[in-house]
C-alpha cells in the first residue's frame, strides 16, 4: 500500500470516536453537494412571466391556437372587463356598431337559437338578437352608450328575466302534459305544448294544421286539441300563459324603441 494512503488510514484510526463521527458527516454532506451539482442541467433558466404578446390590446386573453384571439372590446364569458381608456373606447365602439347593424338589418338569421319555444316561434326576432349582443358586454360599457345606455342595460335585465320566466313556464306546462298523455317521450310532450301555445295565441285548430304538421309519435290533432282543452281549465297555467304573452309584448316594444333610436339618431 502506498505511504500516503497508509498514513491516512493510520491518522483516521488515531482519531477519537466523536471526531470520527463529525468527519463522516462532513464527508457525506460534501459528497451529497457534489452529486447535486453534477445532476443539475447546465443552462437551466428561471421561469418567466407571460409575455405581453399573449394578451390582446383589449385586455382579453388571446387563444394560442387562433391568430385573431378574442375580438377587441368584447367581454365574453370569463374574460376581464375593459380597464384602460383604449379598451373602454374599443368596447363601446364595438357595441354601438353591433346595435346599429341590427337596427339596419333586423331580419338577419337569429343566432344562437333561443332557449324557449315562444322565442323560436315568434316572428319578431329583434328582442332576442339585441339581447344576444348585450350579453357580450359588461354593465359599464353598456351604460356608456350615448343617449341609450340606461335603456340598453334595463332591456338586458328585462329580457333575461322574461326568458328565464318563460323557460320555467314551459317546463312546468310540459310536465303537466306528461301527466295526461299516454306517450312517454318528452319530445312528444313538447309537441303538445307547441299546439297549446299556438292555440293560446289565438290560432284555430285548422290554422295550425294548415301551417304544417309538426306532430309525431302517432299523436293526432284531435288528441292535441283534447290536451289544450284540459290545460285551458287550469287557472294557474292560464295566468302564467298571459304573463308570458305580456312579457313578450313588453320586450318587443322596448327593443323596437331602442333600435328606432339608432336608425334615427
Amino acid at each position: 500500500m502506498p505511504d500516503g494512503a497508509q498514513g491516512a488510514i493510520e491518522w483516521a484510526q488515531s482519531m477519537d470516536p466523536i471526531a470520527k463521527a463529525i468527519s463522516s458527516i462532513v464527508i457525506l454532506l460534501l459528497a451529497g453537494l457534489l452529486l447535486f451539482l453534477l445532476w443539475q442541467e447546465p443552462g437551466t433558466k428561471k421561469e418567466t412571466s407571460t409575455p405581453a404578446s399573449a394578451i390582446s390590446q383589449s385586455g382579453n386573453v388571446a387563444s394560442s391556437s387562433q391568430s385573431g384571439g378574442v375580438t377587441a372590446g368584447l367581454c365574453i364569458n370569463n374574460q376581464a372587463p375593459p380597464v384602460t381608456e383604449q379598451q373602454k373606447e374599443q368596447a363601446l365602439s364595438s357595441l354601438q356598431s353591433e346595435i346599429e347593424e341590427l337596427a339596419q338589418f333586423p331580419n338577419r338569421p337569429d343566432t344562437p337559437e333561443p332557449r324557449t319555444l315562444l322565442e323560436r316561434v315568434t316572428i319578431a326576432k329583434t328582442p332576442h338578437l339585441l339581447f344576444v349582443i348585450l350579453t357580450k358586454y359588461y354593465k359599464p360599457t353598456i351604460l356608456s352608450v350615448p343617449k341609450f345606455g340606461k335603456e340598453l342595460f334595463e332591456f338586458k335585465t328585462k329580457y333575461y328575466s322574461y326568458e328565464s320566466s318563460q323557460f320555467d313556464f314551459e317546463k312546468m306546462v310540459t310536465d303537466e302534459i306528461g301527466k295526461i298523455v299516454a306517450v312517454r317521450f318528452r319530445q312528444a310532450w313538447s309537441m303538445y305544448f307547441q299546439y297549446y301555445l299556438l292555440r293560446s295565441a289565438g290560432h284555430t285548430q285548422q290554422q295550425i294544421i294548415d301551417g304544417g304538421n309538426f306532430l309525431n309519435y302517432d299523436i293526432t290533432w284531435d288528441e292535441t286539441e283534447r290536451v289544450y282543452t284540459e290545460l285551458s281549465k287550469n287557472l294557474a297555467i292560464g295566468k302564467a300563459m298571459e304573463k308570458s304573452f305580456s312579457g313578450q309584448k313588453s320586450v318587443l316594444e322596448a327593443a323596437t324603441n331602442i333600435l328606432d333610436g339608432f336608425k334615427h339618431p
